[in-house]
């Protein structure tokens, strides 16, 4: 009375996309005979592969299965066994830094939930504010700025899966503005009807604006 023989697929597989993928089957065995036949079948519409080992990539974001068929030498009708190993290909995460901003507060705070991973995993998120402080981790952010001035904030996130494709990057900008300094001139004793000349020319705006002036004489 025939054993059937065991089908041995080796475990899942996590990838990025393009990555090698190695299938073994040569663990598998037949306890009262030997194995004369290995396939192996794909579910992403690849032709089946007459051996016990083949290396192949999967190009495509998802979950793939591919199974493995075995038959014995006896010729009965138990005489094959099949497994499947599960191959998933990882979505490279999207990140989202949110709009720009601009404002004349030293401290802003981002958030970058409109990120998104397509197979669900946690993300990990590291800002980076463009002004030589280090690294920030977190989703929402507070930071505050040392001065004005305009600043590239770079967002980092990693699915934690240590694949190639395992981080994206955004970015955005800060503008931090200072209020300009108007200087109106010292101020001066005249006599009725002697014509003056106000200067506001040492007026300046630190973020080298152009300036509008509007003079009340009161």
């Amino acid at each position: 009375v025939n054993a059937a023989p065991v089908a041995e697929a080796g475990a899942d597989f996590l990838v990025a996309p393009g990555d090698s993928v190695r299938l073994d089957g040569t663990l598998s065995f037949d306890t009262d005979g030997g194995i004369i036949s290995y396939q192996w079948e794909f579910d992403d519409g690849a032709a089946p592969v007459d051996t016990s080992v083949v290396e192949r990539s999967f190009d495509t974001p998802g979950v793939w299965s591919a199974q493995l068929v075995v038959t014995d030498n006896s010729g009965v009708s138990n005489a094959t066994d099949t497994d499947d190993v599960t191959i998933r290909v990882n979505h490279a995460p999207v990140a989202e830094a949110g709009p720009e901003i601009e404002t004349e507060a030293l401290q802003i705070d981002v958030d970058a939930r409109g990120s998104s991973d397509a197979d669900g995993d946690t993300l990990i998120y590291t800002w980076d504010f463009g002004d030589g402080s280090p690294p920030v981790l977190g989703e929402q952010v507070s930071h505050v700025y040392d001065k004005s001035g305009i600043y590239p904030v770079t967002l980092r996130v990693n699915d934690g899966t240590g694949l190639s494709n395992a981080t994206a990057v955004d970015t955005t900008v800060v503008t931090i503005k200072t209020r300009p300094v108007a200087m109106a001139g010292a101020n001066r004793d005249v006599c009725s009807g002697q014509p003056i000349l106000f200067d506001a020319s040492d007026s300046v705006d630190p973020d080298g604006g152009l300036l509008l002036y509007s003079w009340d004489f009161g």
